[in-house]
């Protein structure tokens, strides 16, 4: 029997068999005539280039064939047992297998190969890179992979960089990087170039902004929603409120999800689109980004259409919960929305300039960002994002601002100069200040 790994508009992936080594199964199934005639070949390109690189001795999986089968092309080939993706591992989802400074050198050493090789892998992501239980990495997806030299360091390892840079610290990626100079010198003025972090980030936020049509179809973030005369999508966390999501009734404000006593929800009248649209993609943009804020639950189509967000129970104003918190949970908050602010300004995004700050909590350290919509920033700005900070809480202490800069200069996922050139000139503002 069948088990689906990942399901999406034009791919899904499937295990196939019982017993060890079991296969994994790639089934292309495009919509549309013209692109439905090119699976065939997706499916013998990617075969073949399992075979080349397998050939060359570069870490990839075994493949065992080609086939047609109720209408779609399959490529078949064999399970990397106990591997998991390298997202789920700079994500926390799943324990470290070992060490991360050993992943991080064998990383390292799988891009030099690549390298050396002359393989180009547009698409090496997190999710394309698997750990093995003593530290070895795979390379999966390799539907893209072309035989090209070139010498241009920064595009080779830009996709990469790219996707980790939000989730792996500064000392794991440079230790990636350090590994992969052993064998390519060109990459040396890499480590610690302010400028390679900048494209990087702006590489992330293309990347973020092109997939949020992921939460608009099947996807890895989407699952389908059939409840009677309701159809829609649903967020995959939270596929066992199914019946109850297709059963609301649109209200006003949040209200407690009955199947997750840790979570509300609120129900909008009307279809994906306009404002309600723009508030969903900020939504799943957080999400994507990892900042913590409302999330893109469901969108359910009947005759009256809705959409529902759901987030933390008992979310209220943090200007609400100052007159209960003690001075040290204060602390707390200012801390948490320094974190939130800081990773809002390193992806390079910004909140509508015509709407005030608002950030939501129901613990001193359990905050959101409420965010109706996103802007891109080019240029960093903590100075004004302070400001705007401190306007919107009254009543803040000079402690509270220096910890909320000391944890916002923190969450910039950039070179340690960027960090600390942040950290002093919010300093200094503090004490002007005080």
């Amino acid at each position: 029997m069948d088990s689906p790994l990942k399901q999406g508009p034009k791919r899904t992936i499937l295990l196939e068999g019982t017993s060890s080594p079991r296969r994994v199964v790639k089934r292309f199934h495009s919509p549309g005539a013209v692109d439905g005639l090119k699976d065939g070949l997706r499916a013998w390109r990617e075969y073949r280039a399992l075979r080349r690189l397998r050939r060359l001795g570069l870490p990839v999986p075994r493949p065992l064939g080609v086939r047609r089968r109720s209408g779609s092309w399959e490529l078949i080939q064999e399970e990397l047992a106990q591997c998991v993706p390298l997202s789920r591992l700079l994500s926390q989802a799943s324990p470290w297998p070992t060490t991360r400074q050993r992943i991080a050198r064998a990383l390292g050493e799988l891009l030099a190969d690549l390298w050396t090789a002359r393989i180009w892998h547009p698409d090496l992501h997190m999710g394309n890179v698997l750990v093995g239980p003593e530290g070895e990495v795979y390379l999966i997806d390799l539907a893209r992979v072309r035989t090209r030299w070139t010498r241009n360091v920064p595009e080779f390892l830009l996709p990469l960089a790219a996707g980790a840079r939000e989730w792996a610290d500064e000392i794991f990626r440079a230790r990636v990087l350090k590994s992969f100079t052993q064998s390519c010198q060109a990459a040396q003025p890499l480590l610690g170039s302010a400028t390679f972090e900048q494209q990087a980030r702006e590489r992330r936020r293309e990347d973020v902004q092109k997939r949020l049509v992921r939460y608009r179809r099947v996807s890895g973030a989407m699952a389908p929603l059939h409840e009677g005369n309701a159809h829609g999508l649903v967020h995959r966390d939270q596929t066992a409120g199914h019946a109850l999501l297709a059963a609301l009734d649109p209200g006003e404000g949040f209200s407690m999800a009955d199947w997750n006593p840790e979570r509300e929800m609120e129900v909008v009248d009307g279809p994906l689109e306009g404002p309600l649209l723009q508030r969903w993609n900020a939504a799943a943009r957080l999400e994507s980004h990892g900042i913590p804020g409302e999330r893109p639950l469901a969108w359910i189509q009947t005759e009256r259409p809705r959409v529902i967000f759901d987030r933390p129970s008992n979310c209220r104003p943090i200007t609400e919960w100052r007159v209960s918190w003690s001075p040290t949970e204060s602390l707390l908050a200012a801390t948490a929305s320094g974190a939130i602010l800081g990773a809002l300004q390193d992806r390079g995004l910004q909140l509508d300039a015509c709407s005030p700050l608002t950030i939501l909590a129901s613990s001193p350290t359990q905050l959101i960002l409420e965010a109706p919509s996103l802007h891109e920033s080019t240029e960093l700005q903590p100075a004004s994002i302070l400001q705007q900070w401190i306007e919107s809480s009254p009543g803040a202490t000079p402690a509270e601002a220096g910890a909320w800069a000391q944890a916002f200069a923190n969450a910039q996922h950039a070179t340690r100069t960027e960090r600390m050139r942040i950290r002093a000139r919010l300093h200094s503002q503090v004490s002007h200040r005080g």
